[in-house]
């Protein structure tokens, strides 16, 4: 598994080998990516299967109906883009994020700052995703 220091030092080398400046994405930017100027629970709408994302399609979100459980990812582009092109946005690997995920009701709605006092000194919480692992539940692929 590739950990939070693993992704900032892959960061800073790409930075290094390029002369532009990169890093992880805020939960606040990835959340926007994965949405892809949608308004529903995941981006290709209200329920999910397995034919979208890459999860335990034995435990089942809301109505949708039990599916397959593929326990390994999948190659990039195997399932369907979201309407900005980016491909496995629910899941398939983990996903890191510069700051955090949770709870945005108690902070700004146009840029959650992450946790009060967080630094890059430490890991934040990572986000729900990570095959390889026992696969998430479709309940934690949400990105609305």
């Amino acid at each position: 598994m590739v950990t939070w220091d693993d992704a900032l030092a892959y960061c800073r080398w790409l930075s290094e080998q390029t002369g532009r400046s990169y890093r992880l994405p805020t939960e606040a930017e990835w959340e926007y990516a994965c949405r892809a100027g949608t308004a529903t629970a995941f981006h290709f709408g209200m329920t999910i299967t397995t034919d979208q994302a890459n999860y335990d399609g034995k435990f089942r979100y809301g109505q949708c109906p039990k599916d397959r459980y593929r326990e390994q990812t999948v190659p990039v582009g195997s399932l369907p883009a979201n309407p900005w092109g980016l491909c496995e946005m629910h899941c398939n690997v983990c996903e890191w994020c510069q700051d955090w995920f949770g709870d945005y009701e108690a902070v700004p709605q146009a840029a959650p700052p992450g946790v009060q006092g967080f630094s890059l000194g430490g890991p934040p919480r990572l986000k729900p995703r990570t095959p390889g692992l026992p696969q998430p539940l479709a309940l934690c692929l949400r990105s609305a």
